[in-house]
């Protein structure tokens, strides 16, 4: 049975919804303990898009299909990219085009982590699916 257009997008928001609240959260809490936060959005992209994957599988039962898992990776990549200026911008760090080398590695390093996490080669989706599909 395929899935309304609408469907994929619904995740993609509440990805969005998952990943700014945790991101809101994570950063608090490491600023009030006076730790420094960097590096604390990888784990929280991961736990984000495993949590939205997961929902997925256990609303369908099955993985993404190629069409969905694309648009849903090139949307979580897209939010990934707006929330990361956003909070650049807001921590007060200017955005300059011509320091584009750091951005474009830690982009292309979220890609990936985000195209891992809704695949079917990751490990936690792989065995949940398989568990949901047996059940």
């Amino acid at each position: 049975m395929p899935q309304e257009p609408t469907a994929v997008l619904k995740y993609v928001l509440s990805f969005a919804v998952l990943y700014f609240l945790l991101m809101a959260a994570v950063g608090t809490i490491a600023l009030a303990i006076g730790a420094r936060p960097s590096g604390w959005n990888i784990l929280v992209l991961i736990v984000a898009t495993t949590c939205i994957a997961l929902w997925f599988i256990r609303q369908t039962r099955r993985t993404f299909r190629r069409a969905e898992y694309i648009k849903v990776v090139l949307g979580c990549i897209a939010v990934d990219i707006a929330m990361q200026i956003g909070f650049t911008a807001a921590a007060g760090h200017p955005i300059r085009p011509n320091g584009w080398v750091a951005p474009v590695s830690v982009f292309g390093g979220h890609a990936i982590l985000i195209a891992l996490a809704f695949s079917p080669l990751s490990w936690a989706v792989r065995a949940y699916a398989s568990r949901v599909a047996s059940s």
